[in-house]
């Protein structure tokens, strides 16, 4: 498995490396397409997305339309259909924008990204570190949870102490003689596409938080650079021109890195805009129906299952959106860093450079789905109160039904 070091990020003069995890995974299961590749990768990639996407998708969708009207089987299934939703949604950005995505490592990997200062560098390999450990921490997080899901029943079985059950559903539109003859060929063919859709998720999740991760940085080193933009002793004695001229140069490298920076946050906007609508569009009635199942009768396996699914549902909302408020906040704190600028002293060409840039500073970053909400703290409470009034509903009508 490809494993990236933490001195191997530090030493290196690039951000995008931080992502080659994520991007190994992307071209083993044939998300990530390049113009050099194979016919035959291509081959690959065109007929694994649409056996563990489109067509998994579609056979799930005929197993829900055909099952029991029981509630506990709904509930179960739903619960699993909307995180398939969510998942594809994010891997049709891959598939889609990955002209897009790639143009994104090319503005992090520009040397206006990388910094030119102890600090600025600081904070940019500060924030690669941080990345890498998140990484390593979610995909162990959520492959725990995949153990109880996929591999947890199979050992049941082997040793004797339960019978094996397909992991995601019974396909109801198949006669119980068709899934009894081929039950060894349905439960490879979901065992495979849950596993598919989990580690998709870990490396699609952590590259979504990783842009906004990338995109916090920036803002951060460039609040450092504005708070710091003043004369220094050593300018005057390293390059001939006047105290004027120099300050001039360092404003407009910062104007510069300003407008670079908003480039890249239009590029990360466009690329995350339908994949964030589908995952917060879906994640109330998955943490609804995930929150229904603790009603139900479980084993200890199910429960630790279902303590790693929600939680793992939870973060895949909370974690965009706090990093969706820090950016905002970030962002806005750049009006602070100019007034901390050395501005009295200077001309009036610098200080209306300066005025424009608090002008545009005074409107933050946002990131929307869609453009109808925005990653925020705000939006992930929103959907977790709205989660929890569906729970409720449902517990008032399986009370009355069974009174």
């Amino acid at each position: 498995m490809f494993r990236l070091k933490e001195k191997d990020v530090i030493a290196s003069n690039t951000q995008s490396q931080v992502f080659k995890p994520n991007i190994f995974f992307w071209k083993i299961f044939g998300w990530w397409p390049e113009v050099t590749s194979t016919i035959y990768y291509r081959c690959y990639y065109i007929s694994f997305l649409s056996l563990t996407s489109v067509v998994y998708l579609f056979l799930f969708t005929l197993s829900l339309l055909y099952s029991p009207i029981e509630l506990e089987i709904i509930i179960a299934q739903a619960m699993f259909y909307f995180t398939e939703i969510s998942g594809l949604s994010k891997i049709f950005m891959i598939v889609i924008r990955r002209e897009d995505i790639q143009k994104a490592f090319k503005m992090l990997d520009s040397e206006e990204f990388q910094g030119d200062d102890v600090i600025p560098r600081e904070i940019i390999n500060k924030n690669k570190v941080y990345y890498l450990k998140y990484y390593r921490a979610c995909a162990t997080f959520y492959y725990i949870g995949s153990f109880f899901l996929l591999f947890l029943p199979i050992i049941e079985y082997v040793a004797g102490h339960a019978d094996l059950e397909l992991p995601l559903c019974q396909y109801y539109f198949l006669s119980e003689h068709v899934r009894d003859k081929y039950f060894n060929v349905i439960f490879i063919y979901q065992f495979f596409g849950l596993f598919v859709l989990i580690s998709g998720n870990v490396n699609i999740d952590t590259f979504i938080c990783g842009l906004l991760l990338m995109a916090i940085a920036q803002f951060r080193m460039l609040n450092w650079k504005m708070s710091n933009l003043k004369m220094n002793p050593l300018d005057l004695e390293n390059e001939s021109d006047d105290e004027e001229t120099i300050m001039m140069r360092k404003l407009n490298k910062c104007l510069k890195h300003y407008d670079l920076i908003l480039e890249y946050c239009d590029h990360i906007q466009d690329v995350l805009s339908a994949a964030i609508f589908a995952q917060y569009g879906t994640a109330a009635a998955t943490m609804c129906l995930s929150m229904c199942t603790v009603l139900m009768p479980m084993t200890s396996e199910d429960w630790l299952f279902m303590g790693c699914y929600i939680g793992a549902m939870t973060l895949e909302i909370f974690l965009p959106g706090l990093l969706g408020a820090e950016l905002m906040n970030e962002s806005q704190k750049l009006v602070a860093a100019a007034y901390s600028a050395d501005w009295i002293p200077r001309s009036e060409s610098f200080k209306r450079s300066l005025r424009l840039l608090v002008e545009r500073a005074n409107r933050p970053i946002v990131i929307t789905g869609l453009k109808m909400f925005t990653l925020s703290l705000e939006t992930f409470t929103s959907i977790i109160k709205l989660a929890y009034s569906f729970f409720t509903l449902l517990k008032n009508v399986q009370e009355t039904e069974i009174a």
